[in-house]
């Protein structure tokens, strides 16, 4: 299964909108904050995805070390990981 984890502001609202529609994929959705994305990347983590997206949620110094490492854990398992940023609405 493909999990999209999104930020519950608009632009993370819009981003997986377009992305589902324009990319044609069925995913779970899950929306979170910022300040929970390591808690829920780890629970997503732990039902073997097949694929990660995380939108318009952007690592800091606090947790980068943490989500580099869930990511490597992923991609062990045969899973692919996406990062999308959005930054002032233009996507990166």
């Amino acid at each position: 299964m493909s999990y999209i984890v999104t930020h519950t502001d608009i632009d993370g609202v819009v981003t997986v909108a377009l992305y589902i529609y324009l990319a044609d994929e069925d995913a779970k959705v899950i929306f979170t904050e910022p300040y929970s994305i390591n808690k829920v990347l780890y629970k997503v983590y732990k039902r073997r995805p097949r694929k990660v997206a995380p939108f318009d949620l952007e690592p800091n110094s606090d947790n980068i070390d943490f989500i580099a490492g869930i990511a490597e854990l992923i991609h062990s398992k045969g899973g692919a990981i996406t990062w999308l940023i959005t930054m002032n609405g233009i996507l990166s």
